[in-house]
């Protein structure tokens, strides 16, 4: 069989070396072996680094008063970037650039940087796919307002992603902007109804109105006339018996 390429034959031995570290082995008291991973902590330098990089997202997100505009998703920052350190630190042992005595700083900062790759890359997929769903999403919103009962709960609504194909977070922007609309009511907590308009006057009923206010103008009308001619019919009687006597 030949030889691998150099190039190859050196990437196949730091993997090798990655995936046969040196785990610790113990006993169990039946005689059986296990092996306990080696755990690496963080130097001095590279502690400082991670609070430092974390405290940011603190300072920013004790400056938020509305706790829904707090993204969930930073909060697991401080997961992803000590995982993505761990690996960083491996992999610079494999290519024998480094140790696994603990990591350190350089491994830290390359993390911190990969992790705002990441979410740089996400706000830019997200800025071009609500490009694309600008002059969708009005259609949408509606849609979904017909799709729903008379009364429903946020279950029912959250339902209606995959037809719809939006995200949970839109249903619920959705709701509360139906709410602030007057088009829905929320009796109580994530239980929603409909807000019914009010029914129109039909044109047979205003010419209905109309015609009985001038039945009434005309009764009131007749009423004051009869009372002038009975007035004017009562004067020359009176005069008349007067001049006989």
């Amino acid at each position: 069989m030949a030889d691998s390429p150099p190039l190859l034959s050196d990437g196949r031995k730091s993997w090798e070396k990655v995936i046969v570290l040196d785990y610790r082995t113990a006993q169990k008291e039946d005689g059986t072996e296990y092996t306990t991973p080696t755990i690496l902590t963080l130097d001095r330098e590279a502690a400082e680094h991670y609070v430092d990089w974390w405290n940011t997202f603190v300072d920013k997100n004790n400056k938020i008063t509305n706790d829904s505009q707090v993204k969930s998703r930073e909060m697991k920052f401080t997961t992803n970037v000590a995982r993505l350190a761990l690996i960083i630190q491996v992999a610079r042992y494999a290519c024998g650039e480094s140790h696994l005595q603990y990591i350190d700083a350089r491994s830290i900062d390359a993390a911190i940087r990969l992790n705002d790759y990441f979410e740089d890359s996400l706000s830019r997929v997200q800025t071009s796919l609500d490009a694309d769903d600008s002059q969708l999403m009005p259609a949408k919103k509606e849609t979904f307002f017909s799709m729903l009962p008379d009364a429903f709960n946020t279950g029912f609504a959250i339902g209606l992603m995959p037809e719809l194909k939006v995200c949970k977070r839109t249903i619920q922007n959705w709701l509360k902007e139906f709410i602030v609309e007057g088009k829905l009511y929320s009796p109580k907590q994530s239980e929603y109804e409909k807000v019914k308009p009010t029914e129109p006057r039909t044109t047979t009923e205003e010419v209905s109105d109309t015609n009985e206010s001038q039945k009434e103008c005309q009764e009131i009308a007749h009423l004051h006339t009869s009372e002038r001619c009975s007035e004017h019919s009562d004067t020359p009687a009176a005069t008349e018996t007067e001049s006989k006597d």
